[in-house]
């Protein structure tokens, strides 16, 4: 459908959301911070992306799956293990959530 276009060109990945809670080594109250600095940039970004996409595109969204405070994260020694982690085989780890949608 976009014979023009480098198929590279047709995925989007943001993947900050991700970095954020790995990296984070902070409240939970300062990972939302930091994802909606994030999100307000990057979804700035992909407004005007999409915006320019011809009517009748197929756009499939999906999304990462969950995460949880790591029980054994000791603030006074936050270097030495990540604070917030994969949370296992709970439903909100393994779904990943997905939608089609076609731009009209």
């Amino acid at each position: 459908m976009f014979p023009h276009k480098d198929p590279a060109d047709l995925v989007i990945k943001a993947t900050g959301i991700d970095e954020r809670i790995h990296s984070e080594k902070g409240s939970i109250t300062q990972l939302f911070s930091g994802v909606l600095g994030y999100l307000e940039t990057e979804l700035t970004e992909l407004f005007y992306r999409l915006r320019d996409l011809p009517s009748g595109t197929l756009l499939i969204l999906f999304a990462d799956h969950g995460f949880v405070e790591n029980p054994d994260f000791a603030p006074t020694a936050k270097y030495d293990s990540p604070r917030y982690i994969h949370g296992g085989m709970t439903p909100f780890e393994v779904i990943v959530p997905w939608a089609w949608v076609m731009r009209i």
